[in-house]
């Protein structure tokens, strides 16, 4: 390839170009550019005030514009690949209830939008690993775009590996599950419920009867300090037990 960029440069194209402004780089010199995009900023202003607004950045882009096989304008990700990559973010999610969750989100009407709630609910190593794995593949993508530019093609062998993702290589906690002839009884391992003699989660009949959930994560083996943090990780616990009991 005759145009290289640097790490730094491909991370700055990836961010601002998926937030939705204009990016070229020149061809030869390596010139970048970037614009607020103009087609939108056309709708609310006029013409003379998007010149006053713009300056030198507007007579820039009319020059790029203007020789415009000489540089390559890079696009946002396609809303095709951005589902792709959703998806294959989800199936990596150790915990079967929260991956659950992540790809019923998908499921459903604006997936995008209920994806993106899905993960900042779920905050912490989650939401944490998933920007982690966005920018990766937003600057993958950036990199495929400047090889298609410059040499009409992108080797499959030049993609790297996918990225590692802090804590998904570590198997959620599992439930034990033992039937007697009334209930079955969901048990977490922990040595507590051994020594006071209860269980999780208790399926009799139609009902389920949990007990004895902290906010303590399994995953991390830690306790937040912070009591909202330890109420919503209680919660996601119950849903772990309640998943266990086919509830």
């Amino acid at each position: 390839m005759g145009l290289e960029l640097s790490d730094k440069i491909i991370k700055e194209i990836a961010e601002l170009v998926n937030s939705n402004m204009l990016c070229y780089v020149h061809k030869k010199t390596g010139e970048f550019s970037h614009f607020m995009n103009f087609e939108e900023l056309e709708m609310s202003y006029s013409k003379n005030e998007l010149e006053e607004l713009m300056g030198d950045d507007l007579k820039k882009f009319k020059e790029i514009e203007d020789n415009y096989d000489d540089y390559i304008k890079f696009e946002k990700m396609s809303s095709r690949d951005g589902f792709r990559i959703m998806e294959n973010f989800a199936n990596k999610v150790p915990d079967p209830t929260v991956k659950k969750r992540l790809l019923e989100a998908l499921e459903r009407r604006k997936p995008f939008r209920n994806f993106k709630e899905e993960v900042d609910y779920q905050h912490g190593l989650i939401r944490e690993n998933w920007f982690k794995y966005l920018n990766h593949h937003q600057q993958q993508d950036i990199r495929e775009q400047l090889a298609m530019a410059i040499d009409g093609s992108f080797n499959l062998d030049d993609r790297p590996d996918d990225i590692e993702l802090e804590g998904f290589d570590t198997p959620p906690n599992s439930y034990i599950i033992s039937e007697t002839e009334n209930r079955k009884l969901i048990s977490s391992g922990s040595e507590f419920e051994e020594k006071a003699a209860y269980s999780r989660a208790v399926v009799a009949g139609n009902w389920v009867f949990v007990a004895g959930t902290t906010g303590y994560d399994y995953n991390k083996m830690t306790i937040s300090k912070n009591l909202l943090e330890q109420t919503d990780q209680c919660f996601q616990n119950i849903i772990k037990a309640l998943a266990a009991a086919d509830a």
